[in-house]
């Protein structure tokens, strides 16, 4: 009894750690947007007598690019997060989550927002 005790703590704790990594990284995709956004807001009301006109003009693709690269990687990262999570629940067999459908749709957030933002930046860069 006490094995199985000590089992569930151990994988708890792998749970609650990449609950946390999937929480930080979330919050790093929201930092580094909103910086990049701003950065590119910034960019875009620089006036044309200005020096350097050229070069800002030059880096305003570069900006919307990299918002999308920053949000697929941890969009990746945070799909690593859920996986493990998927693997430590059917691997230990521990009730960790309230349910597989509760779970899952506490996941859709933190999936479906990287994919927001590379939709957002995508659009700047057509448009």
């Amino acid at each position: 009894m006490a094995d199985k005790h000590q089992e569930y703590l151990a994988a708890r704790e792998k749970w609650v750690h990449e609950d946390q990594l999937i929480n930080h990284r979330l919050t790093w995709l929201l930092v580094s947007q909103t910086l990049l956004f701003a950065a590119y807001g910034a960019l875009l009301q620089t006036p044309d007598d200005r020096p350097y006109f050229s070069k800002i003009c030059q880096m305003l693709p570069v900006i919307p690019a990299l918002g999308i690269g920053v949000a697929l990687m941890l969009l990746l990262s945070i799909i690593s997060a859920c996986c493990a999570l998927h693997i430590l629940r059917k691997k230990t067999g521990f009730l960790l989550a309230v349910s597989d459908n509760t779970h899952f749709g506490g996941l859709i957030a933190p999936i479906l927002l990287p994919l927001f933002f590379v939709g957002a930046w995508a659009w700047i860069l057509i448009l």
